[in-house]
């Protein structure tokens, strides 16, 4: 079996250290005991009709794992354990499943004919009414080929596949077939806004083995099987459909092995793995990444020769590379292979970085892979292969466990709902990424808020339409949420906060109403005693809560602060604001002292404006290092739990320090990201 794309990559994110400790129960690379039966989960799967092949694996925010063949929980526990059949006599093969970010499953499978059958189902398996499962016909093909076509869902929900045109339309030169891109719309549909009525085509090759998008929606695809490039191939398109022109040459980068998988690392660079067993990394337009591995490439420890089938990026950066060796008595091994993400290998991890798999199945040849919200990698060990099988068996493998902590972090939340993790300070450890569901699945670019838990390692997302998308890094969401107001198709969420005590959260909305909100088992708390609220006005842009949870403050975009009182307190007393902008829409956040007498409010050029609560004084005058007057680019606002000072974070996901008072500069961030767009929304602390 080759793994091709057959495993979609859904990383969404990790752990943290509490996590760590808790299930360190086997050493890095042996099967993860706590998963299913000895570290496997068996599905059964009814298609007595079809055959299947392949088994692509999709991660869901909760832990649970996703494929063909039925959904198990984080724990290995079967939730489904098997799928309604596809329609007709023909051969399926499944080649793409993926997670939408409302957490609904698309599953791709190419038929013996010149179709592709598309369809949904419901986060609990069920197949989704709502969606119009269909035959996608592909005219440019005489029939398609299998193993050589893919599919991803990408963070909008848009489904996007590639398969090999083996008919007369838009062939090579030389005769041979080329490949084609098609884009769906989250509900089917073809995307107009996608090349030609959906369809892209290239003819730099004619079989495709992984296809990803990119943090910013470019796709990439790595393919083989042209005379002008004899080893493959990585290619590069834009959103829209078209060659990425300063990708490589006119959209491609020549390799001289073949390439059999590939993965996008959030900061644009792109990982490939090519069959001789080695990884290479290009920059973001497909120049080499030297200093990766040795002059840009890591080389496979195996002894002799592993003939390299996938790979998986985690989060945190470290890369897993999949593959079998055969020794003379024909006995293969499979392996998972460890690097850094510097490209060197992780010693700690199995037996010099190499873990055996206990797992492999004649002839299957490698394993699909994804990345477990917990940060496990969870292989699919087959069989998976066309005829009689009824089974389909997962394991997992346990990773290394990260160093201690060192130091405050934080998350900086991008407008598309991703949580970045960085460190503070030259000492500091970025505290792994949280793991949940994306929170801009309503529509592209609509994450407005995020809050964290009082446990330091549970967050809450908001959207634009008020929906609220629980997040953690301790393994597992804080659960279901409840008692918020959603307005679907309404862009009217402006923030979100979480009650220090734990009684429950507030989502803001433009006309500056605060709608109470429960998660797991915490039910929504009282309505608050607001001082302010503006029908019909779009005016409010952040809400904040005082240490104590006993209330709060609502900013309008005039800088003014509205207090109010929680669990049907008074309204928190007046803030003795410095600075008041009446008729210019320029506050953007605000923060409180950890000893809650008194804050700050940041303009959108982003000054800092101190006030005092009540009779208390406001704090002195904030040292800041960036200032950008006449440009509306400041977009939060943090204050460290001593005191001390914080950090501005611009739209492009730059932190910059302050100083308050007297106290010493904070020393700068390091990790998160950095966009040349203005996407970046919030930004947290986490000690």
């Amino acid at each position: 079996m080759r793994k091709h794309s057959a495993a979609l990559l859904l990383v969404v994110a990790l752990v943290a250290a509490v996590a760590w400790s808790a299930k360190a129960v086997a050493a890095p690379g042996d099967l993860d005991p706590t998963f299913g039966a000895s570290g496997r989960s068996t599905l059964t799967f009814p298609f007595p009709k079809s055959s299947v092949r392949f088994s692509p694996l999709a991660v869901s925010g909760d832990g649970s794992v996703v494929g063909v063949t039925g959904r198990v929980g984080a724990d290995g526990h079967v939730l489904s354990g098997g799928l309604p059949s596809p329609p007709g006599d023909y051969n399926y093969y499944d080649v793409g499943a993926g997670l939408q970010p409302d957490g609904r499953v698309v599953l791709v499978y190419l038929t013996d004919s010149t179709r592709v059958w598309v369809t949904r189902l419901m986060p609990d398996g069920s197949i989704d009414r709502s969606f119009a499962s269909r035959f996608v016909p592909i005219p440019s093909a005489d029939a398609l080929i299998a193993g050589s076509n893919q599919a991803l869902v990408q963070v909008d929900g848009r489904i996007v596949f590639a398969h090999t045109m083996s008919g007369q339309v838009a062939q090579h030169p030389s005769g041979l077939p080329c490949l084609e891109l098609i884009r769906l719309l989250p509900n089917g549909g073809a995307d107009p806004s996608f090349g030609a009525g959906g369809f892209a085509q290239s003819c730099a090759a004619e079989r495709s083995n992984a296809l990803v998008a990119a943090p910013n929606g470019d796709l990439f695809l790595s393919a083989v099987g042209q005379p002008a490039a004899p080893g493959g191939i990585v290619g590069a398109f834009r959103s829209d459909g078209t060659p990425d022109s300063g990708f490589g040459t006119a959209g491609v980068v020549t390799l001289t092995n073949a390439p059999v998988d590939l993965v996008a690392q959030p900061d644009g660079k792109i990982v490939v793995a090519t069959a001789d067993g080695s990884i290479r990394r290009l920059f973001a337009k497909g120049q080499p990444d030297t200093g990766f591995g040795v002059g840009g490439v890591a080389h496979t420890t195996v002894p002799g020769w592993m003939t390299a089938t996938g790979l998986v990026l985690r989060p945190d950066g470290l890369i897993g590379l999949l593959g079998y060796s055969e020794d003379l008595s024909a006995t293969v091994t499979d392996h998972l292979l460890l690097y850094d993400a510097t490209g060197h290998v992780v010693s700690s991890f199995g037996t010099g970085g190499d873990a055996h798999l206990p797992v492999h199945v004649p002839g299957l040849g490698g394993h699909p892979a994804v990345v477990q919200c917990r940060d496990d990698i969870v292989v699919d060990a087959g069989p998976g292969q066309a005829g009689p099988d009824q089974t389909e068996t997962l394991a997992r493998i346990q990773m290394p466990s990260p160093p201690p902590s060192a130091g405050v972090g934080g998350y900086v939340l991008d407008a598309d709902g991703g949580l970045h993790s960085f460190a503070i300070g030259a000492s500091g450890i970025a505290p792994p990424p949280a793991c949940g569901a994306p929170a801009g699945y309503s529509r592209l670019a609509s994450a407005r808020g995020l809050s964290m838990l009082a446990d330091a390692a549970s967050a809450l997302v908001v959207d634009a339409w008020g929906g609220l998308h629980p997040v953690s890094a301790a393994g597992a969401a804080p659960g279901s949420v409840t008692g918020t107001a959603y307005w679907p198709g309404w862009d009217i969420a402006r923030g979100i906060v979480v009650a220090h005590d734990g009684t429950g959260a507030y989502v803001l909305d433009a006309w500056g109403g605060l709608h109470p909100a429960g998660y797991g088992p915490v039910a929504p708390p009282t309505t608050p005693t607001t001082s302010a609220y503006w029908p019909g006005w779009d005016i409010s842009r952040a809400v904040a809560l005082l240490p104590d949870s006993s209330g709060g403050y609502v900013l309008d975009g005039w800088g003014g602060l509205h207090p109010f009182g929680t669990h049907a307190s008074p309204p928190t007393p007046a803030a003795s604001t410095n600075s008041y902008f009446a008729g210019f829409d320029i506050a953007r956040s605000v923060a409180f002292l950890p000893d809650g007498s008194g804050g700050y409010v940041l303009d959108g050029w982003g000054g800092l404006h101190s006030f005092g609560i009540g009779t208390h004084m406001g704090p002195p005058a904030a040292t800041a290092t960036a200032y950008w007057p006449g440009w509306d680019i400041a977009r939060g606002l943090v204050i460290l739990p001593d005191g001390s000072g914080g950090y501005v974070l611009d739209a492009w996901g730059g932190l910059h320090p302050f100083a308050i008072g007297a106290h010493a500069m904070p020393p700068t961030s390091s990790g998160g990201m950095y966009w040349t767009a203005g996407t970046a929304r919030a930004v947290v602390v986490s000690p």
